[in-house]
């Protein structure tokens, strides 16, 4: 019986047993609780410290932590603050991740169609709000050239007859 190791999943294979490290989703070349095993996770746990720092620097996820220490995101009313909340932990799944210094004008309307789609037009009016005003903070920070969600139509409710 092998002790379990956090953030290490074992697995058995055509009678032969393997590991991978989660994180980076590598498999482990060494085999099981010897030195140089033990070596390789140090090494593969300091890479995917490295990716995750890499990842948050220019994250959005950052981006909006920042605007909500800010004095800009206290302006705004209760019900404004809530729905911005609302729709970052919607994209928190997906989309909180990826570097704001690569987003154009048809990841947002993307972000915009896929929130219409799932949540309905109200979420996605909002979604794009969102990412409006947090580019125009990048932007007022000197993070962003330009506010590429500025512009973008919203969508219309469709009513029945």
């Amino acid at each position: 019986m092998h002790t379990r190791i956090r953030g290490i999943k074992r697995y058995r294979s055509k009678d032969r047993w393997y590991a991978y490290h989660r994180r980076t989703r590598r498999r482990l070349r060494s085999d099981w609780g010897t030195r140089a095993f033990f070596e390789e996770i140090a090494e593969l746990d300091a890479l995917a410290a490295r990716q995750a720092q890499r990842r948050c620097v220019d994250s959005l996820q950052r981006l909006f932590d920042s605007f909500v220490a800010s004095e800009r995101y206290r302006d705004y009313c209760l019900h404004e603050r809530t729905a911005f909340h609302a729709v970052m932990v919607w994209m928190s799944d997906k989309d909180a991740g990826i570097n704001f210094r690569t987003i154009d004008r048809d990841f947002v309307k993307r972000l915009r169609n896929r929130a219409f789609r799932l949540r309905g037009p109200r979420f996605a009016n909002r979604c794009l709000a969102l990412m409006q005003v947090l580019l125009g903070f990048a932007v007022e920070r000197g993070e962003l050239c330009s506010n590429v969600a500025l512009g973008m139509h919203h969508l219309r409710p469709s009513h029945p007859r």
